[in-house]
C-alpha cells in the first residue's frame, strides 16, 4: 500500500526531484513525483511555492512533525505536540492468520499519530492496549484497519485509574489497567 505524507512548503521554491535533508533521519532524501490534491482528483506537480501543500512519496520514514531541508544551516522545527490519551482499550486481531497485516497496520496508523500503543511488560503484539483523546478514534481505527489493511478486530474499553504527574523516573509513577 502507497502512503503520502502531506508537507507544507514553508518558504522557497519546491523542484519535483530535489534532494532535501531530513533532519530526524539525519540523511538526504529525494522527493520524486510530488502531488497536489483536490477531493478525489490527484495530479503530479513539477514545481511548489511557500505556502503550499503536497503529498510525496512515503517510504515509512516521515512522522509528523519532521523538517526538510536544502539549506546549508541546518534547523529543526519546534514539534507538534502530542497530548496524552484519555480513553483506552485493549485491541486484537480476530484471525490469528492476520497477525502480520494487524502488526503493521496498528504500527503505521500509530506513526501517522491517530492512536499511541502500549504494551503490557513481558507480552507481545497479540493483544494491545491502545491510548487516543477522543473516542471516536476507536471508530476510525477499526474501520481503518478491516478496510485498508483487511484485518477483523475485536476491542474492549479498558478501565483506568492515571497516577497523578510525578517527576520522570519516579517509583509512585504507574498507570495501572485493569
Amino acid at each position: 500500500r502507497d502512503r503520502i505524507a502531506f508537507m507544507r512548503i514553508c518558504s522557497g521554491e519546491f523542484e519535483a526531484g530535489m534532494d532535501v535533508y531530513h533532519m530526524q533521519g539525519g540523511k538526504k532524501v529525494r522527493l520524486s513525483q510530488p502531488q497536489q490534491m483536490m477531493a478525489s482528483e490527484r495530479k503530479m506537480i513539477s514545481k511548489a511555492y511557500g505556502g503550499d501543500i503536497i503529498g510525496v512519496f512515503d517510504p515509512g520514514i516521515f512522522s509528523i512533525g519532521d523538517t526538510l531541508t536544502t539549506a546549508q544551516d541546518k534547523f529543526t522545527y519546534e514539534g507538534i505536540p502530542t497530548f496524552a490519551p484519555e480513553h483506552f482499550a485493549r485491541v486484537r486481531q480476530v484471525d490469528t492468520m492476520k497477525r502480520k497485516q494487524f502488526i503493521k497496520g496498528i504500527n503505521q496508523i500509530a506513526q501517522e499519530g491517530a492512536i499511541q500503543i502500549f504494551q503490557e511488560f513481558n507480552t507481545g503484539m497479540e493483544e494491545i492496549i491502545v491510548g487516543v483523546v477522543g473516542v471516536l478514534q476507536f471508530d476510525v481505527l477499526k474501520y481503518r484497519l478491516n478496510n485498508e489493511y483487511n484485518v477483523e478486530n475485536a476491542s474492549q474499553r479498558a478501565q483506568t485509574e492515571l497516577a497523578p504527574s510525578l517527576p520522570s523516573g519516579s517509583d509512585l509513577c504507574k498507570q495501572y489497567i485493569v
